[in-house]
């Protein structure tokens, strides 16, 4: 499945800008939300935890720090809204995760993902695009992945891709977890087959002063190697600030700050509320050929047109 979908991805990058997929050109998204903590950010009042089998709540940000060795399930965010009265995210859109697309070159050194128990670097890119895929299959803050700040650095495609088996829709939230809450990261709204939506706006997580992450959690990695004993924070923010209707079904990381993270897509109702993704759930072999043959004739066509104009 993850070999098609890159494919995908490697057809449509392999054409820049005017690349086509299945008839929908692709659009940078050009508009910046940009997020502090001032800014587009919800206010959490509680989150809960299952720290290997024991629940923790927590009723404030905390300044505590505990090396994780073992699962720290992010269980439940309690939001209280501008109008009154507040909404508790309890769905998590995990397990539900079916691909990510790499979009940096195997000889990029500078990420190494901390899953379970073990520190997987870029030396195997199957063994890190593996470890991503379960990083972004469950709710622990101790799994998530670190980034050297000049790896993969102005990179236009960003980090790497991922795709969700349901669709983000606007009364859904999205929850970045980075290390001390220093550091900046963006996210760009992509369609199932991997292009920006036209006319979405690009979420930009500020860190540093004002930083838009506003609830540390007070758990990081015992993998960990960064000993200034920093710790993840929290930033939550509304779907809907992408400024779009379409359905979204992937996101695309933009990081060149350096930050070390992880995302959840979080609710308070069901994600299989939401439309499934017409290309990732349920594979098909059939049905993924089909698709990637088209993009492929699409592709090949417009590199004849191309070469055609070239030589006249």
């Amino acid at each position: 499945m993850r070999t098609l979908i890159d494919a995908l991805s490697r057809i449509r990058r392999s054409f820049g800008a005017g690349a086509v997929s299945l008839g929908l050109a692709i659009v940078p998204a050009e508009a910046v939300v940009s997020i502090n903590g001032s800014s587009f950010v919800e206010t959490i009042t509680q989150v809960t935890y299952n720290d290997n089998g024991s629940i923790v709540v927590q009723n404030s940000s905390t300044s505590s720090n505990n090396n994780a060795p073992t699962p720290v399930d992010l269980l439940f965010i309690e939001l209280s809204q501008s109008g009154g009265g507040s909404v508790t995210l309890d769905e998590f859109n995990t397990g539900v995760v079916s691909a990510v697309a790499l979009n940096f070159p195997e000889t990029e050194t500078g990420f190494e993902a901390y899953v379970g128990p073990d520190v997987i670097g870029t030396t195997d890119i199957a063994a890190f695009q593996a470890a991503l895929q379960e990083i972004y299959s469950n709710t622990s803050l101790r799994d998530y992945v670190n980034k050297a700040q000049n790896a993969n650095a102005n990179n236009p495609d960003g980090d790497y891709d991922i795709f969700y088996q349901f669709a983000l829709s606007n009364d859904d939230y999205i929850v970045v977890a980075e290390r001390d809450g220093n550091s900046e990261i963006s996210l760009r709204a992509l369609d199932a087959f991997g292009s920006v939506i036209a006319g979405s706006e690009t979420l930009v997580f500020q860190g540093g002063g004002n930083s838009a992450y506003t609830w540390d959690t007070g758990y990081r990695s015992a993998l960990d190697d960064n000993t200034s004993d920093q710790t993840l924070e929290l930033s939550v923010v509304d779907i809907s600030l992408f400024g779009t209707s379409e359905d979204i079904f992937g996101l695309r990381v933009v990081n060149d700050s350096g930050a070390d993270n992880k995302l959840f897509i979080a609710s308070d109702d069901s994600f299989s509320n939401n439309a499934p993704n017409p290309v990732v759930p349920e594979p098909s072999a059939a049905g993924l050929l089909a698709a990637l043959a088209a993009l492929l004739h699409v592709a090949l066509s417009r590199r004849s047109a191309h070469r055609g104009r070239a030589a006249a």
